[in-house]
């Protein structure tokens, strides 16, 4: 493997600090880069994906007469059409995706002709044939041990959970005399973080009362079936002891949480929907009489004409939010607003490692500002990730693009240039350590390196 070692140091005046922990601005930064992946291929940008760990990309390459998987600088098998969302496996040692096969007339005679069909990849073995599979349907469970996938038969979706189809009829589980036809099922499938809980929206038909519904399927048993069911609201708990998604019914919109349907509104944002860490409280957007809340355990905040983002802190003790209110956007930390912006950066609200202070990038018409609290710590053309924190609170690292390059921010200091810092589809900075990080990176070479980084001051 090529690498090459560098070391700089970058010092700026300010200082920054937060749950009175001086963060030093006078930082050595060594850095390594690993080349692990070469993009000077027929590659298909938009499939590029990357392992939760942050070390592997995978990617679809074009070759003579077919489509491949590479994983870093693999190749895997050749096939007429590669699917999208090729997934890697939590444990970060393989992928799984689906292909396609165009068939054969068989000869003169057809005695040998083949219909095209789809198969799945998972480890390096093929099951199927299929005569369509369902777009981006493919997951692993958290612990990488189970794997679920859809299959199109026609114009209707099933099922199919380690490498099983899962039956059309359910018992329900508030009439299990009774049983549910599936008629259609839709992703996102959705594994609980114990990967013990399987779940996903489906249209049934209800046999006692012959109306068609939508239900949510859990480990093959139904719910309660709504009028709709928002497929990309099931949410579980940290600890995979509650489920939460909102459904339609009539004109209203309501979270339904382990079976307790909460208050009506005329709409809850499907992707609002927030667990504490300790799993003891749930918070969502919801608007009612077109005024917006936060609704914090059945409690509202007081209305807005928007809601962004929500989160918790990491003690579970705390609630923060961004709020829209007479044009301006708000920073609200328990109930407490902070400070007023223009604008501020979808997804950079994140708490200290303390809970005790909330760090956000507030746009202006120029540039980017960091801040922390009130108080604005850095500037910037653009951010590209979100501010995070090592676990003592001792560094604030995130990236950003100036001048066409982008780099890594760590404590305000600007660190080496690349032409890109991977962001998305799973690329993202990971800390190792309290004083070391990790992310990947393209340079000129159109190479991809993995960069790995440690701090001292």
């Amino acid at each position: 493997m090529y690498y090459k070692k560098i070391i700089f140091m970058c010092i700026i005046v300010t200082l920054i600090s937060c749950s009175g922990i001086k963060r030093s601005v006078n930082i050595i930064r060594t850095v390594e880069e690993t080349e692990i992946a070469d993009l000077n291929v027929d590659f298909f940008p938009e499939s590029i994906v990357v392992s939760s760990d942050v070390r592997h990309i995978a990617y679809a390459e074009e070759v003579y007469s077919g489509v491949r998987v590479v994983v870093d600088t693999v190749p895997q098998e050749k096939y007429d059409n590669i699917g999208a969302g090729i997934t890697f496996n939590p444990t970060c040692d393989s992928v799984a995706y689906f292909v396609y096969n165009e068939g054969y007339a068989g000869g003169i005679f057809g005695l040998f002709a083949k219909d095209p069909y789809w198969e799945v990849i998972v480890n390096s073995h093929e099951y199927g044939p299929y005569n369509d599979l369902l777009s981006k349907s493919l997951v692993f469970s958290p612990n990488g041990q189970r794997v679920a996938w859809g299959v199109m038969d026609y114009s209707i979706a099933e099922v199919y959970l380690d490498h099983t189809p899962l039956p059309y009829h359910f018992p329900h589980e508030y009439s299990p005399a009774d049983s549910v036809y599936v008629a259609d099922v839709f992703h996102p499938f959705l594994f609980s973080p114990n990967s013990k809980k399987f779940a996903y929206v489906s249209e049934i038909l209800e046999y006692d009362t012959d109306d068609w519904r939508y239900s949510v399927i859990v480990n093959n048993k139904a719910k309660k079936g709504y009028d709709y069911i928002y497929p990309r609201s099931l949410t579980f708990s940290p600890n995979s002891e509650k489920l939460a998604y909102v459904i339609q019914d009539s004109i209203y919109e309501r979270v339904i949480v382990n079976g307790e349907e909460l208050a009506e509104y005329e709409s809850v944002p499907e992707s609002s929907l927030r667990f504490s860490p300790d799993s003891k409280h749930l918070s969502y957007a919801a608007l009612e009489n077109d005024e917006w809340y936060v609704v914090l355990d059945e409690i509202k905040s007081e209305p807005f004409d928007d809601i962004g983002q929500i989160v918790f802190s990491p003690d579970s003790k705390h609630l923060a939010y961004t709020a829209k209110e007479n044009g301006d956007w708000i920073v609200i930390k328990d109930k407490k607003k902070i400070e007023r912006h223009s604008a501020i950066v979808k997804t950079s609200l994140t708490f200290s490692p303390d809970s005790k202070h909330v760090v956000y990038a507030a746009a202006s018409d120029s540039c980017i500002v960091i801040y922390e609290d009130a108080k604005p710590l850095t500037y910037h053309q653009m951010l590209v990730t979100p501010p995070i924190f090592s676990s003592d609170g001792k560094f604030l690292v995130y990236t950003i693009e100036e001048d066409k390059t982008q780099s890594v921010v760590v404590n305000g200091t600007i660190g080496q240039p690349y032409p890109a810092i991977i962001s998305h589809n799973g690329g993202r900075i990971v800390f190792d350590d309290n004083n070391s990080i990790h992310y990947l990176a393209v340079k000129d070479d159109d190479k991809v390196y993995l960069v790995e980084e440690s701090f001292s001051d």
